[in-house]
């Protein structure tokens, strides 16, 4: 979350107001709380759907507060979800969207991937922050290309003053759906060089201010592989000129004649709490699946994977005719095992022991998401939800990257149904 003074506008970024979120996966890191009305937007701005900056309960907070405050998005499911929670002005934007503020311009940037997102650049005529977000920018030479269209569509001077940078190889599911628990070289390398392509008078290391917490704690030692004092020093081994800066609560900095000077550190609408970082990486293994749920969310699960998800699966295991996949749901005091085939159009309650996809999840995990109280990303990114597989002699999986559990119930729309239940409870 970002608040930006551009011009004669208050933009408030992926506002995040409340302590934990995404289904009570993370709590906010730094912890810090946040006086709603210090904030006065006159534009809010969200970037893309991901729950860690499109938050409802904050947005509802936000539109009791004031409904007239102007609400831009990339996405036209945040921008339906908005009008539904009370704000009466909202636009849904494309890449490459210009916008004028009073006294300031704001350019949407691209993300090439399928998540439907942008950056954003902020121009007056002091200078140019550039807040990349969560966009995929893949590396170096994209980041200057991106930029240099930037910079000819506004006019803007040649560099931006300021780079709010994505930096931080996540590792959020690779232990429980890749098997990884190795140090992402590459990824690192590709972020350092992402990070110093440009001459930015300050580049600033974006938040990665979310920290696992309940039954995903144990992602805190493979989610995070660089610290942000790591990064800053590798950084200045490559680019020993480039001036760098983290993110922290309540920091403040000021852009005038495109130089950037940080201004202060408390904001009146921030309040840091203490709390421990347990976010040291030590990936020394992955913990065993621990089953929840109870009887009625077993006889929902029962029936969903034996109506639902068997019949779904049909169209998959027809196009692979080899293929073997299996359901293990956990339950506190044991776990039920599905298995299908290409010849046989039910699923068999039994563990087969040559397959080729072998799905896990904890039984109360599935429930919530078959409720619509949760997302699927909810169990995922905790650890509830996880798979391995067997590829073939090609190298190739009957259900590539996805989990053959979407084919009943997609990601997307898993999604779409717990914000409908976070709305519906007001």
């Amino acid at each position: 979350m970002w608040l930006a003074e551009v011009g004669g506008t208050r933009v408030l970024t992926d506002p995040l107001l409340t302590g934990t979120f995404h289904d009570g996966v993370f709590r906010v890191h730094p912890a810090r709380s946040i006086d709603l009305a210090a904030l006065r937007p006159d534009l809010i701005v969200v970037s893309h759907r991901h729950p860690d900056h499109f938050d409802v309960p904050s947005l509802k907070m936000l539109a009791c507060s004031d409904p007239t405050t102007l609400v831009l998005t990339a996405d036209p499911f945040v921008g339906k979800t908005c009008q539904e929670l009370g704000f009466e002005h909202v636009g849904v934007l494309n890449p490459w969207d210009k916008v004028p503020l009073e006294g300031a311009t704001l350019l949407t940037t691209p993300s090439l991937c399928d998540v439907v997102e942008w950056g954003m650049v902020f121009a007056t005529n002091d200078g140019t922050v550039w807040n990349q977000v969560d966009t995929v920018l893949r590396d170096g030479p994209t980041v200057r290309s991106v930029w240099d269209r930037v910079s000819t569509t506004l006019g803007c001077a040649s560099e931006p003053s300021m780079l709010i940078a994505q930096w931080q190889p996540l590792r959020e599911i690779e232990p429980h759906v890749y098997g990884r628990v190795d140090f992402p070289v590459t990824a690192l390398a590709k972020a350092l060089e992402r990070c110093s392509v440009l001459a930015s008078d300050l580049l600033v290391l974006g938040a990665s201010g979310h920290h696992h917490i309940g039954p995903a704690s144990w992602l805190n030692a493979h989610a995070y592989p660089v610290s942000e004092a790591r990064f800053v020093r590798d950084l200045a081994l490559r680019s020993p000129s480039l001036r760098c800066d983290v993110v922290v609560p309540g920091r403040t900095w000021h852009v005038a004649g495109g130089a950037v000077t940080r201004v202060g550190e408390n904001h009146p609408a921030v309040s840091l709490l203490t709390t421990a970082d347990g976010r040291a990486w030590r990936p020394d293994g992955i913990p065993p699946l621990v089953g929840t749920g109870s009887e009625d969310d077993r006889a929902l699960v029962h029936a969903w994977v034996e109506q639902v998800l068997s019949t779904a699966l049909q169209p998959r295991l027809q196009s692979h005719r080899t293929a073997v996949l299996q359901l293990e749901v956990v339950w506190p005091e044991h776990a039920d095992t599905w298995s299908w085939t290409s010849d046989s159009s039910v699923a068999t309650r039994s563990s087969v022991p040559d397959w080729d996809v072998r799905e896990r999840v904890a039984g109360g995990a599935l429930a919530r998401v078959l409720r619509g109280e949760s997302p699927w990303g909810a169990a995922l990114l905790s650890g509830q939800l996880r798979r391995v597989t067997r590829p073939s002699a090609d190298g190739t999986s009957p259900t590539g990257r996805s989990f053959f559990l979407y084919d009943a119930l997609s990601y997307d729309r898993s999604f779409e149904r717990w914000t409908a239940h976070l709305v519906a409870q007001g």
